[in-house]
């Protein structure tokens, strides 16, 4: 492919490199030439003709402005010099990321590596408006970067990751040396401009009956200036009653429908709709009567495809908003009514909310002297086929296991508000 503006000519040499032509008539002192003489420079790392087109009219400027051009401190100029930027070879690594990765862990890709660009600018003074250049990503960097977030408090799990994704790019932007030449060799042992990998605390502290039902009331109510005033929306504390009596996963919950409600049976099936696409048997789990009592109470003038726990729109909600179970979760911490270091470890990030649910229901069922297999079963949603074929009398077994769930108390144990007025019985 061959080019031109005004005096300046360019032709592709290969897929990477591009060679630029020009005229000069003045020398870099300002002093007129008495004969026009030829300028070329290679630059690498052109990949849009549109690219090439941006550089020919900034040589083009810079001749009309000054009557030279040289590879200067733009980021043309730094590429004819061979300094590449390093930030778009992090746009080409999350292209190449986006096309092998899960959604997440392309958003994970991004924020780790809007950080690492952002801890490479402040560790070495880059402004903003400076493209960085990619000889800086080395393993003496690497190492202020860390540094400078310990100091800044993050967690080292968050150095971990943002590290891991670090030096992912590393070897990533070695692999197409021409195109990034002035990034250095990585190191063979990948440890070693590694963050220490941080020890992650097995100790987690399983909630009582007592901490779970404190969720539950949060999930049903919120303070307000006149005591505790019920939540407009009843589908997040159904949903927490769910939980409460079964540990299933929140999208499990989600996608009940009234037909996988077996009321006499005081069963339900989940993931239904999933387990008849892919042709396989419905998991219908003994629950706890007392649930199926709250739930019965929810049918009422539903079709029997209807979703039980609908969203706004009536439609299936994949999950619950993020913020929302948060501000549950920490207004039952700030009551004391949970202990801190169940919703969230020592050393590690929050738990999963069905986690919390389903760990608190296997500790306290085996406290309660309920059989290890009959909790399996009831926690671990097994197709009522898989039970009957491995497990002798497993429905009985978890059908035992789910009558010893209490039914939750769900009325707030603090005295009644002041401004609540208690009605009289007559004789």
């Amino acid at each position: 492919m061959k080019g031109k503006k005004g005096s300046v000519t360019w032709e592709r040499v290969d897929h990477d490199r591009v060679r630029f032509r020009w005229r000069e008539y003045v020398d870099e002192a300002g002093v007129r030439l008495p004969k026009a003489r030829m300028r070329k420079a290679t630059v690498r790392g052109l990949g849009s003709d549109t690219e090439v087109e941006q550089l020919a009219l900034e040589i083009r400027a810079s001749l009309e402005a000054h009557g030279w051009w040289r590879p200067g401190d733009s980021e043309a100029g730094q590429r004819a010099r061979g300094v590449s930027n390093l930030e778009k070879g992090a746009l080409a690594y999350l292209e190449w990321v986006a096309g092998r990765s899960a959604p997440t862990t392309q958003a994970q890709a991004r924020t780790n590596l809007r950080k690492v660009m952002a801890g490479i600018r402040s560790v070495h003074g880059v402004a903003a408006t400076d493209g960085i250049a990619g000889s800086l990503l080395n393993a003496q960097t690497l190492a202020k970067v860390y540094a400078l977030w310990r100091t800044e408090g993050a967690r080292g799990s968050t150095i971990y990751d943002r590290g891991r994704y670090a030096v992912d790019l590393w070897a990533y932007l070695r692999t197409f040396p021409e195109q990034w030449p002035d990034v250095p060799p990585i190191p063979p042992q990948r440890k070693t401009v590694m963050p220490k990998k941080p020890r992650v605390s097995r100790t987690l502290v399983n909630p009582t009956w007592a901490e779970l039902d404190a969720l539950c009331r949060h999930a049903a109510h919120r303070p307000g200036a006149r005591g505790l005033v019920r939540r407009k929306s009843q589908h997040v504390d159904r949903l927490f009653l769910v939980l409460r009596g079964t540990g299933v996963r929140i999208s499990s919950a989600l996608a009940l429908r009234v037909r996988d409600v077996d009321v006499e049976g005081a069963r339900l099936a989940f993931d239904a709709a999933w387990e008849e696409s892919n042709k396989r048997h419905p998991r219908w789990t003994p629950v706890p009567r007392w649930l199926v009592g709250h739930i019965s109470g929810w049918l009422a003038g539903l079709d029997a495809d209807a979703l039980i726990l609908p969203g706004r729109d009536g439609q299936l909600r994949e999950d619950v908003a993020a913020v929302t179970l948060q501000r549950i979760v920490g207004a039952a911490v700030d009551a004391g009514e949970v202990r801190p270091e169940v919703v969230r470890p020592p050393g590690r990030g929050n738990r999963r909310l069905s986690n919390v649910f389903r760990s608190g229901i296997q500790a306290q069922l085996e406290d309660a002297g309920a059989p290890r297999a009959g909790i399996d079963l009831l926690v671990g949603h097994m197709p009522e086929h898989t039970r009957e074929r491995h497990y002798a009398d497993a429905s009985n077994r978890a059908r035992r296991a789910a009558d010893l769930v209490p039914e939750p108390v769900l009325v707030w144990p603090s005295d009644t508000p002041s401004n609540v007025v208690q009605l009289r019985t007559t004789a």
